[in-house]
């Protein structure tokens, strides 16, 4: 049963992604769309956000910090323009 919402709208992309319970959705979107010697096995994410917040703003970033199998942390930003790759992914997931 479809819902009628589509996860690559910001909001539904947050709700979906920056919520705690689903860190390992996150960790699989990363491995599914990054290119990466190791697989990302853990997330912390930096700035979650409120409804309130959100309402107000028209470019939305969520910035996590990830960990590779290696023990690697390192910094992920996913500005708005750069969501394709996770867009053509999630759209494709969602079909």
């Amino acid at each position: 049963m479809s819902l009628g919402i589509k996860p690559t709208v910001d909001f539904a992309f947050k709700k979906i992604f920056a919520s705690p319970k689903n860190k390992q959705a996150l960790i699989g979107l990363f491995n599914a769309v990054l290119s990466r010697a190791s697989p990302i096995v853990a997330v912390k994410i930096l700035n979650p956000f409120s409804y309130q917040e959100f309402a107000k703003q028209k470019l939305i970033e969520l910035d996590i910090r990830a960990c590779g199998a290696f023990g690697d942390w390192f910094n992920v930003m996913l500005p708005d323009d750069e969501f394709q790759p996770a867009i053509d992914e999630l759209e494709k997931i969602s079909k």
